[in-house]
């Protein structure tokens, strides 16, 4: 979930929101293509509402619900799917991401953090079922 401090990742642990006001649109990164193998993780995470009300606020990114996420799903593949995603981000100049999906726009170093995050836990429980 989102609040003014950021995106929440666990009890009081915060990824911190850097707000964006692009000028124009080349600034923005679509990354619903670098996405499509990934959407059935990130509908895994929407646990508080669907996206397309809620946009950010409507996934959980605390550990046990991304185990649980990842518990039918090829951790493996999806690792390198999510670090193809941030590897395509590091190499854009662009700073703003926009996801039909995640139903957001964010500052690019935020989403990077995410991911980040997300892979740590993914990587640390590969070989848990749940």
């Amino acid at each position: 979930m989102t609040t003014s401090k950021g995106i929440r990742i666990g009890e009081n642990k915060w990824i911190n929101w850097v707000n964006n006001n692009p000028s124009n649109n080349s600034e923005i990164i679509e990354i619903d293509e670098l996405l499509i193998s990934t959407y059935d993780f990130w509908t895994g995470l929407e646990t508080q509402c669907v996206a397309e009300c809620c946009g950010l606020d409507a996934f959980s990114f605390w550990e046990d619900d991304i185990k649980e996420a990842i518990s039918s799903i090829d951790k493996t593949q999806l690792i390198i799917d999510l670090k193809n995603v941030k590897a395509e981000l590091i190499k854009t100049n662009k700073t703003i991401v926009s996801s039909d999906k995640l139903n957001n726009l964010m500052d690019k170093g935020v989403f990077i953090q995410l991911v980040d995050h997300i892979l740590t836990i993914i990587e640390n429980n590969r070989d848990c079922e749940r």
